[in-house]
C-alpha cells in the first residue's frame, strides 16, 4: 500500500509487580488501569482512528490495548506473540505480515523493543517510552514491507505524567 502511512506505538501501562505470577501473565496495577483509558481519550481526540490495532500477547499489553482501544473506537485487536521480548526485526516482521492492506497501525508492547524501534524509525527521536507512553509517526517508507532505518518523522509523543 502506498501513500501516508501512520504508526502509533504505545508501551504498556504500569503493571503489577506484588504476586507472583509469571512475567508475561502479569496484570496492570491501579495507576496503569487509570493512565490506558486517559492515554485512549487523547489518541481519540487527536489522532485519525487505527485501521488495525496489534497486542503483544503479554497480559499487560493486551489488557493496555483493550482499554486505550475503549476509548478510541470499538476495534479488534490482533494478538501478536513476537511483540513479546521483541527487537526492531520483530517489530519489522509482524508490520510486514499483517500491515499491508492498512494505513495507520497502533502497536502496544515493550521496552527496550518499543524504544529501539522508535529511533529506528526516527534517530532524531531520542525519547525514552515510559510506562503507557505514546509515540505517533508518519512513515515516509511506500509500504510497511519498505520500512528503512530514519523513514519515520515523529509528530506526536505524550506520556501520562506530562498530561497530570
Amino acid at each position: 500500500m502506498s501513500g501516508n502511512l501512520y504508526i502509533t506505538l504505545v508501551r504498556h501501562a504500569k503493571s503489577d509487580w506484588d504476586n507472583d505470577l509469571d512475567d508475561h501473565d502479569r496484570p496492570l496495577n491501579h495507576r496503569g488501569l487509570k493512565d490506558a483509558p486517559m492515554m485512549g481519550k487523547l489518541i481519540g481526540k487527536n489522532l485519525l482512528p487505527p485501521d488495525l490495532v496489534i497486542s503483544s500477547s503479554a497480559v499487560r499489553a493486551l489488557v493496555t490495548a483493550s482499554l486505550v482501544v475503549g476509548e478510541t473506537g470499538n476495534q479488534t485487536i490482533l494478538i501478536e506473540p513476537d511483540l513479546y521480548h521483541s527487537g526492531v526485526s520483530d517489530f519489522t516482521k509482524v508490520l510486514t505480515k499483517h500491515a499491508s492492506n492498512h494505513r495507520h497501525v497502533i502497536v502496544f508492547a515493550h521496552n527496550p523493543g518499543i524504544s529501539d524501534f522508535l529511533y529506528y524509525l526516527d534517530s532524531n527521536a531520542l525519547l525514552s517510552m515510559p510506562t503507557c507512553a505514546v509515540a505517533h509517526l508518519q512513515v515516509l517508507a511506500p509500504a510497511w514491507d519498505q520500512l528503512t532505518r530514519n523513514c519515520g518523522r515523529l509528530i506526536q509523543y505524550w506520556y501520562p505524567s506530562m498530561l497530570k
